[in-house]
């Protein structure tokens, strides 16, 4: 009886009700969703990160002292979260880092505050808190995602860094190389003519495409309702067919790593792309394409007339327009209509003229050399480590372990500069079968 009376004086007093424990509370509703069907696996993960950030905050971090700066963890119960103390989470938020060296950007921190704000919804739905109690939805001058300023580009800039992987890979596969360069023209053509997210890309299947009606089914990443079935360009089915006979399997991961395994960063691949295409290092990322497919999409004929905004709307995985007006369509510097949405070199105007002839120039020695020199080093490099832990491998190469395991696995057949110097000091040091090619090692890795 004294409990009973203990918990309707607390609730009639302070509104508080004792099962409205925030970190509970969390779980609950994160299972609730889950259990209605409605959200991906990925969607649930994000979401657990947002709100355990906030718990964290509201029954740690929020009672950091001068004495205690972490905070003496306690249970927070949600009627107990006023607006202020949202402001309070908002401002610990813009200090949290983001895993890149910065901190949490005005995005992110609007994601935890609409994370946060659905757990209350349901809490008030449910009957623990009154009408009216939710504190982010009372909170103003919330920050805001900035506007899109995804860069994007034109059709001969695509069709410019098409043909560059193409003869990219061409040279890579001719030199030995495995792993990722010797698709990356598929991989990169992919990206550029379905306007596919990249999470949707990696996760495509053999079995997704049907060459013979010239369509491809993506798989969403966000909702259910982001599957679709869309057309399969001529120029893309021309690339993808020969990589599809190649694999000689009815299904599995369309890409996919010399080991069979999902296609990891791609980044230094693309870098490599890009500037041999004349672009600054850095500045060509896989959203770039979404963002131009879009811009170059709306502006198709489609049997003689515009092609509907809908339809592309749908294509990329949006229900209606209003994102693709707002964030991602683009107005063309130089109007191009198109009835067969394509990239081809012919489309290269008379400015970009110097950097696609400048394809067709021998590689350079490095180019040339590099992949054949790193095949060779990895290969004596093996020889000397045999029988050796990679522990043991580690300590006597000052090696990352995850290279050595990647080098070991057959993953990786030639590797960066500051790694084949290692290599080459390990195989001098201990007299392996290294010194017949040394000298034009140490040449090569001069050259870098």
């Amino acid at each position: 009886m004294s409990d009973l009376l203990e918990r309707r004086r607390a609730k009639v007093l302070f509104g508080l009700v004792p099962d409205a424990d925030l970190a509970h509370f969390a779980d609950h509703h994160l299972r609730a969703k889950a259990k209605s069907g409605e959200y991906l696996q990925q969607w649930l993960t994000i979401s657990r990160t947002y709100l355990d950030r906030a718990t964290a905050y509201f029954t740690q971090h929020q009672h950091a002292t001068e004495t205690n700066t972490e905070g003496k963890a306690r249970p927070r119960n949600l009627a107990t979260i006023s607006v202020v103390d949202v402001r309070g989470f908002l401002d610990w938020l813009a200090t949290q880092p983001n895993g890149r060296g910065g901190v949490l950007g005005r995005a992110s921190r609007r994601l935890h505050l609409s994370a946060l704000s659905g757990l209350f919804r349901r809490a008030i739905s449910e009957g623990k808190l009154p009408i009216g109690s939710n504190p982010v939805s009372a909170l103003i001058d919330k920050p805001r995602a900035p506007r899109s300023q995804t860069s994007w580009l034109e059709v001969g800039e695509l069709a410019l860094l098409l043909e560059s992987a193409r003869i990219l890979t061409g040279h890579w596969s001719a030199t030995g190389q495995k792993g990722l360069p010797t698709f990356a023209y598929e991989f990169l053509a992919t990206f550029i003519l379905t306007g596919a997210r990249e999470g949707e890309v990696r996760r495509l299947q053999v079995s997704h495409f049907d060459f013979d009606s010239l369509s491809i089914y993506i798989p969403g990443t966000k909702t259910d309702s982001s599957d679709r079935v869309i057309p399969m360009h001529p120029q893309l089915a021309e690339t993808l067919l020969p990589h599809v006979q190649r694999l000689g399997r009815p299904d599995g991961l369309l890409f996919t790593t010399a080991s069979g395994a999902p296609i990891g960063d791609w980044r230094k691949v693309l870098d490599a792309i890009a500037t041999r295409a004349g672009f600054p290092n850095g500045q060509i990322r896989t959203r770039v394409f979404r963002t131009s497919y879009i811009t170059h999409r709306l502006a198709c004929i489609d049997q003689g007339a515009p092609i509907d905004p809908y339809q592309v709307a749908r294509e990329v995985g949006h229900s209606s327009l209003a994102m693709i007006m707002k964030v991602y369509g683009r107005v063309q510097r130089r109007r191009v209509r198109m009835e067969e949405l394509a990239f081809r070199t012919e489309m290269v105007g008379p400015h970009l003229q110097p950097q696609l002839q400048a394809l067709y120039a021998p590689p350079l020695p490095a180019e040339r050399e590099g992949a054949a020199q790193g095949a060779e080093l990895v290969k004596r490099f093996l020889a000397a480590i045999a029988g050796m832990t990679t522990g043991e491998i580690c300590t006597a190469t000052d090696i990352p372990k995850a290279t050595v395991k990647r080098i070991r696995a057959g993953r990786q057949a030639t590797t960066h500069a500051k790694t084949k110097s290692r290599m080459i000091d390990f195989l001098h040091r201990v007299g392996g079968p290294s010194a017949a090619v040394e000298p034009e090692l140490k040449i090569h890795l001069r050259r870098i």
